[in-house]
């Protein structure tokens, strides 16, 4: 599943405009060389989102964040 499919099944989504991105690049990226080498991940894609959510949460928009 595409990484935006399981951010879009998180509980907690933030809805903003989406102006045009004057980056036009995209990448394909492949892990198949870490995953060789033995990585493993603790984490899974999920996991990874909802800490994320968890930390976002907890900034504040003050003069001393840059969110």
């Amino acid at each position: 599943m595409p990484l935006s499919g399981s951010i879009s099944r998180s509980s907690f989504i933030w809805r903003r405009p989406i102006g045009e991105d004057p980056d036009k690049r995209d990448y394909i990226v492949s892990n198949a060389r870490i995953a060789a080498a033995g990585f493993k991940p603790e984490w899974n894609l999920d996991r990874g989102i909802q800490e994320l959510i968890k930390g976002y949460a907890i900034l504040r928009n003050t003069i001393y964040s840059n969110v």
